[in-house]
């Protein structure tokens, strides 16, 4: 049920993919398999998020986080601070600083997970998630710290993906100060600019 409901996610097919997640949840309940539960929250969560059903993918987060902690499972534990941080960051209302805030909070406690577990590429994500939120609260002296401990970890576990979409959003960071003589060294490491264009990193989304 569960894979069948992310195929149906990304086929856009919203309806269905709830349907098969809603399934694999009530199945995982009544086998007491609380590994697969806490999969299935965040899975749903994601899910939640996507549909921008905000509140609702938090209440699912909180359940998740709650067994994730249970079990000890500090990786998962992680997985659900990341992205719970990343849907109060999503959310869009009068109390957006308030919002961005416990975004904040929860990314940072993620890194600290990450941290305590040596999983760099996880850590350089929430690290890059973490960057995101302070530039869309204008904050990009911030930013731009965490982007840059970003590309770190990304250049030493040879991640080079991610490292030149990090590299995007700081080139783009350093235009909006003004900080022009800075940026040449990052556009000419960056060499595919036009096909990741619409990337999540390069515009700085959370």
């Amino acid at each position: 049920y569960a894979n069948l409901g992310i195929v149906y996610q990304w086929m856009n097919q919203f309806e269905k993919a709830e349907e098969e997640l809603e399934s694999a949840l009530e199945l995982a309940k009544k086998s007491y398999n609380d590994p697969g539960l806490a999969y299935i929250y965040n899975l749903l969560g994601i899910f939640y998020k996507r549909t921008n059903k905000f509140s609702k993918s938090i209440r699912i987060f909180k359940k998740g986080l709650e067994l994730q902690i249970q079990l000890q499972n500090r990786f998962g534990e992680g997985k659900i601070l990341q992205n719970m941080g990343g849907c109060y960051s999503s959310i869009q209302n009068t109390n957006k600083e308030k919002d961005h805030d416990k975004a904040r909070l929860h990314v940072e406690k993620a890194i600290a997970v990450y941290s305590s577990l040596e999983e760099e590429r996880a850590m350089g994500n929430a690290l890059a998630d973490l960057g995101n939120i302070y530039k869309n609260l204008g904050q990009l002296t911030e930013a731009l710290d965490n982007h840059h401990k970003a590309l770190a970890l990304y250049r030493k576990i040879d991640e080079v993906v991610n490292a030149r979409r990090v590299l995007f959003v700081i080139y783009d960071t350093y235009i909006k100060l003004g900080m022009y003589d800075q940026t040449s060294q990052f556009f000419i490491d960056a060499e595919y600019f036009e096909s990741n264009f619409d990337d999540y990193y390069f515009l700085g989304r959370s």
